[in-house]
């Protein structure tokens, strides 16, 4: 890996040295004295008992290897007024070192710091000091308008598991805004509070109390129901839901049902799509979940498309586009895969995004496709990065997330690259490396379940030089949705 200074912390591109099959296992190497030959141990099997079959390779270079170390440009250290600065810092390498110097002996109001990052590292600052007084800070923390410093009471109560605090925790569930991640962190503390062995999500007995109950804002209704699948509540539950006062509850209701296999699913959305009453957000979401079946839900999606607002009828049409059943006339996009020439586009474009309109197209079943491999806010599949906070992430803006859209392959995440796993059955699998450990093998399918191979029957593995997201899904494209996805992208949340 050749490292390169970035801020306080460093960059690294990776060069492949030396590869093999299942069966080279390096485990230590050696130069010689004058560095000109490199001689690498294969323990050669994955079981550990002593079996004789190891190796020892000796690889002879083209020149000799310089084996002094590298000089360290060590940062000086930062003195509190800097860590102070520094707590907000989009260098998480000087927010890091800014924590470790402000937890030595945390000084001044936190409450009168204006960055909610910056009141967040602090927070846990805070905690690491290990000063007597820092808990009676907690409450405070707890009240805290910003999610992240909230977040980080939450998990000091839940890791110390202080019940001292805990209804005063639970009642933030009550926030106007509450967020998916708070809320998983105060349910999960819930469950470590309460004996009970933490899970990935919330679980089912945690979220029908709240489902249930009609004095619970909706907010925390909604963001119950959107956790809660088809196995959890029926599909005529599903459609009461469509009903509530609470466009908030009838909108995850829709998406619930559009993410259901269930036959009955879809003449609920049918239902949504048609009813007159229904906001056209909603109306738009149901016919969505209809795009999944296009020519099962043709002869109403065509109805839908002569809809008099404009909302129904545009995504009616882009349903029956998207399924091959009526064709629609693109308007010009740049025959390039320069980025530059794409946001100069969207930028000529009239008028203002429409976020709403971005997020089905994300979801989309048959246009974008991008929930088929990303998650966004809890929904879609993880084979590829989470986008929820890709917003937030330095130096991303429309231009880098066309340059990826549009060349998918240019820069890959070492953890999303696939590999070709051949069995001695004849067959073979694609995935991405969870786990190489041990005498099983575990990958990440693209079809976002894991699955194990167990080493013996393994004949060879690759790792592909591809990356498994396609290119072309601009092409399908109109230049208005392309602008709606990107800002949907880059949207606060």
């Amino acid at each position: 890996h050749t490292l390169e200074r970035e801020g306080r912390g460093f960059t690294a591109t990776r060069e492949i040295f030396l590869s093999g099959s299942n069966l080279f296992r390096p485990v230590h190497f050696s130069y010689n004295k004058d560095a000109t030959v490199l001689y690498i141990s294969d323990w050669a099997k994955s079981d550990y008992p002593v079996h004789g079959l190891g190796r020892i390779w000796r690889v002879e270079l083209k020149e000799s290897i310089d084996l002094a170390p590298l000089s360290r440009d060590v940062p000086t250290e930062m003195t509190y007024a800097e860590a102070f600065e520094n707590l907000g810092s989009s260098d998480p390498y000087a927010r890091t070192e800014a924590v470790r110097v402000v937890a030595l002996n945390p000084k001044g109001d936190w409450r009168e710091i204006d960055d909610p990052l910056a009141r967040a590292h602090y927070a846990v600052a805070l905690r690491r000091s290990g000063q007597e007084y820092a808990a009676t800070q907690i409450p405070d923390l707890l009240e805290d308008p910003d999610e992240s410093v909230c977040f980080v009471a939450t998990k000091w109560i839940s890791d110390e598991k202080i019940f001292d605090y805990r209804s005063q925790m639970m009642e933030q569930l009550n926030r106007p805004n509450l967020g998916r991640k708070l809320m998983f962190a105060i349910l999960t503390a819930q469950q470590r509070l309460d004996g009970a062995r933490p899970s990935d999500q919330p679980t089912p007995a945690q979220l029908r109390p709240i489902l249930n109950d009609q004095t619970k804002p909706a907010r925390l209704r909604a963001l119950a129901l959107s956790l809660m699948n088809d196995d959890n509540v029926a599909i005529d539950r599903l459609a009461s839901f469509t009903r509530d006062r609470s466009q908030e509850i009838r909108l995850e209701a829709v998406r619930n049902l559009a993410n259901s296999e269930k036959a009955d699913a879809q003449a609920a959305l049918a239902v949504v799509a048609t009813n007159q009453e229904q906001s056209p957000q909603i109306r738009a979401e149901a016919i969505l979940g209809l795009a999944a079946n296009p020519g099962a839900n043709k002869e109403v999606l065509g109805e839908l498309s002569e809809d008099r607002n404009s909302i129904v009828a545009t995504e009616a049409l882009r349903a029956l586009a998207a399924g091959g059943i009526q064709s629609r006339k693109l308007d010009p996009k740049p025959n390039s895969f320069d980025a530059s020439h794409w946001t100069t586009m969207l930028d000529e474009l009239p008028g203002e995004p429409d976020l709403d309109a971005g997020r089905r197209i994300f979801f989309h079943p048959k246009l974008a496709t991008c929930a088929t491999c990303h998650e966004m806010e809890g929904r879609g599949r993880r084979v590829g990065p989470d986008l929820t906070t890709i917003n937030r992430q330095a130096g991303v803006d429309s231009e880098w997330l066309l340059t990826h859209i549009l060349n998918p392959a240019e820069t890959i995440a070492p953890q999303y690259q696939p590999w070709q796993i051949h069995l001695k059955d004849g067959s073979s699998k694609m995935g991405f490396v969870l786990r190489k450990g041990g005498i099983r093998e575990a990958y990440l399918g693209i079809d976002g379940n894991e699955f194990a191979v167990s080493k013996p029957d393994i004949e060879r593995t690759e790792e592909l030089s591809i990356t498994i997201m396609p290119p072309g899904l601009l092409s399908p494209l109109q230049p208005t949705e392309v602008r709606d996805l990107i800002a949907y992208l880059l949207a606060e949340r």
